[in-house]
């Protein structure tokens, strides 16, 4: 909600929080795209003042598309633009003007250059290291994050569209777990951390959602798994990180029943927000 606005009377905050465009990828996307739609949700990539403010790709494109009230201090205009050369995200980057544009729909046709040879992965090795200052990203990550963005489609036949969700939360992080655990296996220190990072951040955006003293139990052992997937990113030996990884996953899976069966209750219902807002004014 920090970087939200509302422009239109009839879009309340809880409409923007929820705003959820269906991600449509094929339906038989590769391991190299949906490890980099996890890296699209990771402020790790962007670095600088971006992950600082935990902004990610998908921050201003949720979901590939657009995000119509994306709202950022002295780096927008009206919702839904960004100045993504001001100075503040990269003084590299900055042009010492104030000249936010619309933020495009990625999936679109024609907004990024997807059939030429190389020129998607130097694009976007230039927006993390020019524009939001951060480390010049591995060969892997470049092509995982491409392999991703070309995936975009409109929903369509041999499309699969699903929409931001808790459902869609945990299994992005059951994901990370898994493509990083694979990597890591290889001895890939690279992608794999990135993708452990990712997956603690979407865990951390589902801790928020899960605000209230009746939820005290589900935090503490959300903590407990974010901290668990970094001991996992911290562990060379393949058999004590196999023994690590089991676990992980047994308690992830036994949370995750538990987090579904009271997701009405939790941030995810926008009844429960809206209470939530009215009651913080």
């Amino acid at each position: 909600m920090q970087w939200l606005k509302t422009g239109d009377a009839d879009v309340s905050i809880v409409d923007a929080v929820n705003y959820t465009p269906d991600i449509c990828l094929p339906a038989a996307a590769t391991t190299l795209a949906l490890e980099g739609e996890i890296l699209f949700r990771t402020p790790r990539l962007l670095g600088g003042q971006a992950a600082k403010a935990r902004l990610s790709c998908q921050s201003c494109h949720i979901n590939g598309a657009d995000n119509p009230a994306f709202h950022f201090p002295n780096a927008s205009s009206a919702p839904g633009t960004a100045d993504v050369s001001n100075s503040f995200f990269s003084a590299k980057g900055g042009n010492g003007k104030f000249d936010p544009v619309l933020i495009p729909d990625l999936s679109a046709l024609g907004k990024i250059a997807r059939d030429k040879p190389d020129e998607l992965e130097a694009f976007l090795a230039n927006l993390i290291v020019t524009e939001f200052a951060g480390d010049t990203p591995e060969a892997i990550v470049i092509d995982a994050l491409s392999s991703y963005v070309r995936s975009l489609g409109t929903c369509g036949e041999n499309m699969v569209g699903r929409r931001a969700d808790l459902a869609t939360d945990l299994m992005l992080v059951k994901n990370a777990a898994i493509f990083a655990d694979k990597r890591l296996s290889s001895d890939d220190m690279t992608i794999g951390p990135m993708l452990i990072a990712g997956g603690r951040d979407i865990l951390g955006l589902i801790h928020e959602r899960y605000a209230g003293r009746q939820f005290t139990a589900e935090r503490q052992q959300l903590v407990r798994l974010s901290v668990d997937l970094q001991e996992i990113a911290r562990t060379p030996d393949d058999n004590a990180r196999a023994r690590l990884v089991k676990i992980w996953h047994a308690e992830f899976e036994q949370l995750s029943a538990v987090l579904q069966k009271s997701q009405s209750m939790s941030l995810y219902s926008p009844e429960i927000l809206q209470k939530r807002i009215n009651e913080s004014r």
